[in-house]
């Protein structure tokens, strides 16, 4: 069980109801979740929408302290980068300080520099995160320094 469920069942507001049904309720939550985060892992083809749904996917597993999940969403979001989808990608690394997702999202734009510098949300992430475009930038031309 995460952590979110062992807080509510040690949370005095919950403790009207029965703690062993509590439990079943969660457990059974749990389960469907579960199921429900490896058939989209699973299931979804590379595209645009299933890495919007995957995102936040990942922002939930996050929030409700599943590691397992975090890494499998972080996994199939690292395979399935595109130029449109990398900013949004780095701002989520960033926000969840995740630095194994956020160093893959830097590798594939200095991969793929070209792609993604001329997309409408490139342009966007610029205007709306600053700090992280700068660092990219700043990786860009350090990278770029050190080519002969």
């Amino acid at each position: 069980m995460g952590v979110m469920a062992e807080n509510m069942l040690n949370n005095s507001a919950v403790v009207t109801y029965k703690r062993s049904e509590l439990i079943r309720i969660l457990l059974q939550t749990w389960k469907v979740a579960s199921q429900l985060s490896h058939y989209l892992l699973a299931h979804y083809r590379q595209s645009v929408a299933s890495v919007a749904l995957i995102r936040k996917l990942y922002t939930a597993a996050d929030k409700y302290n599943i590691p397992s999940l975090k890494r499998r969403c972080s996994s199939f979001l690292k395979d399935n980068l595109y130029p449109s989808t990398a900013c949004d990608v780095l701002v989520l690394a960033d926000m969840h300080q995740d630095h194994d997702l956020k160093s893959a999202v830097h590798d594939y734009i200095m991969n793929h520099d070209k792609e993604v510098f001329d997309t409408q949300e490139w342009k966007h992430f610029m205007a709306t995160n600053l700090k992280l475009a700068a660092d990219v930038m700043y990786q860009k031309v350090s990278q770029t320094k050190m080519q002969p």
